[in-house]
Formats: C-alpha cells, structure tokens, sequence
C-alpha cells in the first residue's frame, strides 16, 4: 500500500466515524476549506455549505453507516456503506451507497461523490 492509499483509506475511516458520532466539527476537520460534496440532493461547496448538509440531513435523520468493501489506490478510495436511521421505516433495508473520496498529500478530503445503489 502506498502512502496516498493509507491517507485515502484514512480518510474514509475517520468519516465514518465521525458521521455515526455525528460529530461535525470531526468531520468537517477531515474536508479541505474548499472540498466539494457531490450527493443526489446536490452539490455542495465548502465548509458551510457541507456543514449544513450534515446538519440538515445525515445527522438529523440520524444516519448509521455501516462499512462494506474499502478500495484505495493513490488519492482515491472507494468505500461501500450501508446506510440505517432510527428514523425510518423498521422493515426498510439499508441505503446502499458508494462513497468516492479524493484527499489531497495531506490526507484531507477535496471531493466526496455518493452514488447511490
């Protein structure tokens, strides 16, 4: 593994955590000032901007993740989650999605693209 690869795996670790603490100071400290957030429900551009993402929708619809499969290579890593909420309907199945992170030479989130599955 090369040193972007575990800077890349890094990152994606630490957002997990740090999403299912819902922990916006943690989690806004692993994106670059000026990373963007691309997600079905938009595209979102620096720190305020995904700060009120969270807040709005992932920490108030209380998101769990669940981590899948991890892929690094350089500055990217692709990590499957399995998304739950407390919140929603006890029969639904998990949100599948597929987080793609890009992290500059210091391991700092630039892009995030969530597909959804």
């Amino acid at each position: 593994m090369s040193p972007a690869d575990a800077l890349a795996r890094r990152a994606a670790q630490r957002y997990v955590e740090a999403v299912n603490n819902a922990d916006g100071e943690r989690l806004l400290a692993l994106f670059d000032e000026e990373a963007t957030l691309l997600h079905p429900t938009g595209r979102y551009q620096g720190h305020a901007p995904i700060r009120r993402f969270y807040e709005e929708i992932v920490f108030a619809g209380q998101a769990r993740l669940r981590p899948g499969r991890l892929l690094a290579e350089d500055e990217t890593a692709m990590l499957e989650l399995f998304a739950t909420s407390p919140l929603a309907d006890a029969d639904a199945p998990p949100l599948r999605t597929l987080d793609v992170f890009t992290v500059d030479d210091t391991g700092a989130i630039i892009e995030l693209v969530v597909y959804y599955l």
